[in-house]
């Protein structure tokens, strides 16, 4: 007979093993507009930058001055790549980013609470250098062996379990 495989029972995706937590989700208060500016200062963590607005006497203007507008800055992407809790079936943990025509890819063992820091060099496909706001493709893959289910009780198992839940997030510097 023509049984088929399937994911391990214990399987799921970044995205359903810690459904309080799930991977690859925004945080709750994250707003991209307004990435987390600090009362009293004008310090951005999601982007590491630093800034200062002086007002120009007289005019009713302002200068706004920003670190990460400075030729060298380089953005610095956190990405969570598992949970807290892991299936033991789990082999690999795949990342794949993608950013201004450039992929890039990395495997990684499955550990619990595995962060991931890109730094971007802010260059495209051709090599040249990328001002503004830019967004990142982030997708995150979990590895599982497969199981043959020989009961066609267990047919369930096997088809559409772990259907791909694909989520979109804007990653960049904050424009003013």
């Amino acid at each position: 007979c023509n049984w088929p495989f399937g994911p391990p029972p214990d399987g799921c995706t970044p995205y359903q093993c810690d459904p309080d937590n799930p991977i690859g989700t925004p945080y709750p208060d994250e707003d991209p507009d307004n990435p987390c500016p600090e009362d009293g200062s004008i310090i951005i963590a999601q982007t590491q930058a630093l800034g200062q607005e002086l007002e120009v006497a007289g005019t009713g203007l302002s200068l706004f001055y920003f670190s990460d507008r400075v030729l060298g800055y380089q953005p610095i992407i956190s990405i969570p790549l598992t949970a807290a809790n892991l299936p033991e079936s789990l082999r690999r943990v795949h990342l794949t980013i993608e950013v201004q025509g450039q992929t890039f890819k990395e495997t990684f063992p499955p550990q619990p609470n595995q962060d991931y820091r890109f730094i971007w060099d802010r260059k495209d496909s051709y090599g040249r250098t990328v001002l503004g706001h830019v967004s990142a493709t982030v997708s995150i893959g979990y590895e599982y062996g497969l199981v043959y289910y020989a009961v066609p009780s267990e047919f369930r198992q096997s088809f559409n379990r772990l259907s791909d839940a694909s989520i979109t997030r804007p990653v960049g510097r904050r424009s003013r």
